[in-house]
């Protein structure tokens, strides 16, 4: 990849020009250095945007270099009264921090527990599609992928997604991998402790229902 090239051209080149500094001390081969040197820091930004490692916390964002995925949540639910927890979709806001256009191939969410796999949709004007039927993406755009756990034609008033322990029996450690058009496929790691903080930033697991206001009972 070009990251690699460059980095391996930039410090061969700090070695030839610090040689030739050296012997026979030629001024050129301070240029020579300095090259490589920059070169080496354009590299080791590139690795740092792409294997930025994940830590036991939610990031804020994670890196599929150029597309960058914001959090607040990975995952989206609600917490249903007499049932408790029930994660009903993923769903990713993510942004090309490119300065081209960027097709995606797919988007896949894969269970490091099950091996199951749960392809996902990508948002445009007409709805989510399959990122193969969507146009390419425009530069610096923020774009959204999310992948169901329910069949959208279940009635409403069902549980629409899965009950919080089968969900977590099943993807509580997961990866994402995101395939874009002309360069291979990407791949990130979730552990579990990340999916379960994701649950608790995006669904409020409390026992109790949000304060409302009611009808004042009148006596006649």
């Amino acid at each position: 990849m070009i990251k690699h090239f460059v980095g391996v051209t930039g410090a061969v080149s700090i070695v030839l020009g610090g040689l030739a500094v050296v012997w026979p001390q030629l001024p050129v081969g301070w240029i020579i250095v300095g090259i490589g040197a920059i070169a080496v820091c354009w590299s080791m930004r590139e690795y740092f945007l792409e294997y930025r490692p994940s830590t036991e916390r939610i990031l804020d964002w994670v890196s599929f270099y150029p597309i960058v995925i914001d959090f607040p949540s990975l995952i989206a639910g609600s917490w249903e009264e007499g049932r408790g927890l029930c994660v009903s979709q993923f769903w990713l806001s993510c942004e090309n921090r490119s300065s081209s256009f960027l097709a995606l191939d797919q988007a896949v969410i894969l269970s490091r527990i099950t091996g199951a796999r749960l392809p996902m949709k990508l948002r445009t004007s007409s709805g989510y599609v399959d990122p193969v039927e969507a146009n390419a993406i425009p530069p610096k755009a923020k774009f959204y992928l999310q992948a169901l756990l329910y069949d959208p034609s279940v009635p409403s008033g069902q549980m629409q997604g899965i009950a919080g322990p089968l969900f977590f029996r099943e993807w509580a450690e997961l990866d994402v991998e995101i395939s874009m058009r002309g360069k291979k496929a990407k791949r990130r790691r979730f552990t579990a402790h990340q999916v379960a903080r994701s649950a608790n930033r995006a669904v409020p697991q409390t026992g109790s229902t949000a304060p409302r206001v009611t009808t004042r009972a009148f006596q006649d």
